[in-house]
């Protein structure tokens, strides 16, 4: 492990993201008065971890602070959530999250190990492994002993596939819509503004850009299911009485349009899915800031009652 960190254009524009969206979380926070001091030591320690995953350039760093990000979520939820759903919605949350983070593991240190063959050297660093990507170290025939496969084709859906639990890729998008619901606000800014774009942000930053072969072998399917998120999540939308549950389910739909932009391959597709990102973050962080705001007022999110 080495701690290299940078910023480039896209991560640029996630860290401005999250500055934002904590900002807004801490000032939504002013009411919570059940240990203050906890909450926003948790909370700033999600923060700490997003930041983590968006400038990090080594892989296993990168991976702590996603599992760093993922781990105050829990807390968050099941001490300090609406305690008709808290305990259920965290747990459930977790061990989601925590599944696809093993899959993404598996994938990393399987490129961590053959870029270490290929170079000489084992690194974690991101760019070793992308100069041993370039020289084709992924992309050796009858990997496994199968014939036509590839260590590119077999390794990117465990990491795709892992990280974009995160970003509620269908059909592991069920964590997402009840983490919202029992979240307080500021962590349910945090969680659609932010902390779902980790999954999509990791998944192109270590599946797409490290294996662009196995990346475009999968585009189908992983275009299909992203098709399924943007129209699945709008129409279970349209259909719920609980305000954030509108909120959540209608993520589900935006992200998919992100992973849709990150499946195009393509300089336009990418820019798409990175202002889908901004977007989506910006927009979503304000409504659940809304929905506190009625809610502290109205004392219900029932959307027929208000």
């Amino acid at each position: 492990m080495s701690y290299h960190v940078g910023v480039d254009g896209l991560t640029a524009v996630m860290i401005f993201l999250t500055g934002l969206a904590s900002f807004g979380g801490v000032l939504i926070s002013w009411k919570i008065q059940d240990r203050t001091r906890e909450f926003m030591a948790f909370f700033l320690l999600l923060v700490a971890g997003v930041y983590g995953v968006f400038i990090s350039v080594d892989l296993f760093l990168l991976f702590f602070f996603y599992e760093l990000a993922i781990f105050p979520m829990y807390f968050l939820i099941a001490g300090w959530g609406w305690k008709d759903l808290r305990e259920y919605a965290a747990m459930k949350l977790t061990l989601y999250i925590l599944i696809g983070s093993f899959f993404s593991l598996l994938g990393i240190l399987a490129l961590y190990f053959i870029a270490g063959q290929h170079n000489g050297y084992y690194s974690f660093n991101f760019q070793d492994i992308y100069m041993a990507a370039q020289g084709g170290a992924f992309d050796q025939l009858d990997y496994l002993g199968i014939d036509g496969l590839t260590a590119s084709r077999f390794w990117f859906p465990f990491v795709f596939i892992g990280f974009a639990v995160l970003g509620g890729l269908f059909p592991f998008h069920n964590w997402s819509p009840d983490g919202h619901v029992a979240a307080p606000t500021a962590v349910s800014m945090i969680h659609a503004g932010v902390l779902m774009k980790l999954g999509a942000f990791a998944a192109l930053r270590v599946g797409v850009q490290l294996m662009p072969d196995g990346a475009r072998i999968h585009l189908p399917w992983i275009i299909f299911l992203a098709l399924v998120n943007v129209v699945y999540g709008a129409f279970i939308a349209f259909r719920q009485r609980d305000f954030k549950y509108v909120i959540g389910f209608s993520s589900v739909s935006h992200m998919g349009l992100v992973l849709v932009g990150l499946s195009s391959m393509n300089i336009t597709g990418l820019t798409g899915a990175g202002l889908q990102m901004f977007s989506h973050g910006v927009m979503t962080a304000l409504f659940f800031s809304c929905v506190g705001m009625v809610y502290d007022q109205a004392h219900t999110r029932d959307l027929p009652s208000l």
